[in-house]
């Protein structure tokens, strides 16, 4: 697993928590490569104190197949200024949501078969 940001946030939000309390939070885009090459993405997300000091942190690995999928959930994420404990959540909901909307892919058709007399005689 590598950050593709080398230490620098690939984005970055702003949250109050219910004491008034500001945090900010960086999200890292992250590769990772599997045993057999493939390349997979994953985010990660920490909350800091204003003084730089990491409260936590959450990663979802490996669970987008290209860049512009990580990109997309990262930038929901940092657009709610979602924090690291519930980012999986979130990240899983964003999944189920996009395979919702793919467009299944053509069935394929069993060639016809030729059911009358002359078709099963000839069978």
């Amino acid at each position: 697993m590598r950050d593709l940001a080398t230490k620098q946030p690939n984005m970055a939000a702003q949250t109050v928590n219910e004491l008034g309390q500001t945090h900010n939070l960086y999200y890292y885009l992250q590769e990772y490569k599997s045993t057999d090459n493939t390349t997979l993405y994953g985010i990660k997300v920490e909350r800091c104190e204003p003084s730089g000091k990491q409260i936590d942190e959450k990663e979802t690995y490996a669970i987008c197949s290209t860049v512009e999928e990580a990109t997309e959930l990262m930038q929901i994420l940092a657009n709610g200024a979602v924090i690291p404990v519930t980012s999986v959540e979130v990240a899983s909901d964003w999944l189920v949501e996009r395979a919702r909307n793919k467009k299944p892919k053509p069935e394929s058709k069993a060639p016809e078969q030729n059911l009358s007399e002359e078709g099963l005689k000839s069978a």
